[in-house]
């Protein structure tokens, strides 16, 4: 006789087998664990009616970003619109570690040089202390979990918790990060996202908190620039911009070492070797380079050109004229410039989410190192780009009013006309 009142089924992943009575009962896991968060999320509802009752009868709001990586940074344009509003006082609450101080830490930093309102917070009662209203997410992976103290079914008691992806492409589509984010998103307050296209497809998985703005990461493009990176105006201005993440899209393993080959074999370029932050740590626990490996080849980077890993890029993005790339976030964030991409395509099937997939559509795909210098040497050398008028006509749909939008999205939140 089976004594157990409940088991996961090993032959069927994802069932419960549950022991009631004398019957057996198989039910689907995921549609268990919703069942037991409905709770959770009638909570949270009901948080943030109080808290807008509340904010509704404020004559000042504070609104703080939630950051933890400079790199990730993309509210420049949403912040300084609220900045320009009396009734708004936005913040920046960078995330630190306990034990560090927070005048060498290097997100702390870099809003700092950049005079923004921020400070640093190590913990949920430092948060606390800042009262904000409204709390804009930069990633979810930190504040995940009903338990999370940074998690939106927690902060949903003290502020309307709101988000727009670090990421312009919408990455929904890839099974880990649906499966681990899901109740992140169904407790948010509002999401802000790139278009309509992606509303129907959070929509299509029974998320309804969210509003097509565009994305703040692309208003750049309707400013001027303001500096120009480049040493050498007369060089044709390369970036190289490898993905780090080598169980999917990176492609690092068949053309990073060719890559920096190709660029000291052609002097009339210029280059700016642009990794993800985590490129260095993921290249290694890979083993696909040793530490004193990885270290030679940012060196041999730094003879030849430069290397920028951190945020506020764009003006490398414009003032460049070809990128190479595996990052499916860059694939939109890139096409404002018209400017040619050679995609470098992996070995195995990636899932790049449909927002790419539409922006990469007149960009030069590669998937071997024959193909690679063929279409270097195309670009490059022969000056040819047979794509550009079509991906120009793909440039020329993105508009650069984001931050309006959201600014007057939360404007309907306080003025209850939703």
């Amino acid at each position: 006789m089976e004594n157990k009142i409940m088991h996961l089924d090993k032959k069927k992943k994802g069932l419960l087998t549950i022991r009631y009575w004398k019957k057996r009962v198989k039910i689907e896991l995921s549609k268990l664990i919703w069942h037991f968060q409905l709770p959770f999320l009638l909570i949270t509802n009901y948080n943030y009616v109080r808290k807008l009752k509340k904010i509704r009868k404020q004559d000042s709001i504070n609104v703080a970003f939630l950051v933890e990586e400079n790199s990730k940074w993309n509210g420049a344009s949403l912040y300084q619109k609220l900045m320009q509003d009396s009734r708004f006082s936005p913040m920046v609450l960078v995330r630190i570690s306990n034990n560090v101080n927070f005048e060498n830490d290097v997100n702390y930093l870099f809003f700092k040089q950049r005079n923004y309102n921020v400070f640093a917070i190590a913990n949920i009662e430092d948060l606390y202390a800042h009262k904000p209203d409204m709390v804009f997410y930069q990633q979810p992976w930190s504040s995940i979990g009903i338990r999370n103290k940074f998690s939106p079914f927690r902060l949903s008691k003290y502020a309307l918790c709101l988000y727009f992806p670090y990421g312009i492409a919408t990455t929904i589509e890839i099974s880990f990060i649906w499966d681990n984010c899901r109740f992140f998103f169904k407790t948010l307050y509002k999401q802000f996202i790139f278009n309509s296209e992606c509303v129907k497809q959070y929509e299509s998985r029974g998320i309804h908190n969210v509003i097509a703005t565009g994305h703040p990461q692309l208003d750049v493009y309707g400013k001027p620039v303001k500096s120009n990176p480049w040493q050498d105006l007369a060089k044709i201005k390369i970036i190289y911009a490898p993905h780090h993440a080598f169980a999917g899209r990176a492609t690092f393993t068949w053309n990073g070492k060719d890559i920096l080959q190709i660029a000291k074999n052609n002097p009339n370029t210029e280059w700016i070797f642009k990794p993800h932050p985590r490129f260095k740590k993921a290249i290694i626990h890979a083993q696909i380079m040793t530490s004193e490996e990885i270290d030679k080849y940012f060196q041999e980077w730094e003879q030849i050109g430069q290397i920028y890993d951190q945020g506020d890029y764009y003006d490398i993005f414009r003032t460049s004229d070809l990128m190479i790339t595996d990052c499916n976030g860059f694939l939109t964030e890139y096409l404002p410039t018209g400017n040619p991409v050679i995609h470098l395509i992996p070995a195995k099937d990636a899932v790049w989410s449909a927002i790419s997939q539409k922006s990469s559509r007149h960009y030069y795909k590669v998937q071997n190192l024959a193909e690679l210098e063929r279409t270097f040497d195309m670009l490059i050398k022969e000056q040819k780009d047979p794509l550009k008028i079509e991906r120009q006509k793909d440039a020329a749909e993105i508009t650069f009013n984001s931050a309006d939008n959201i600014y007057n999205e939360l404007l309907k939140i306080l003025e209850d006309k939703q």
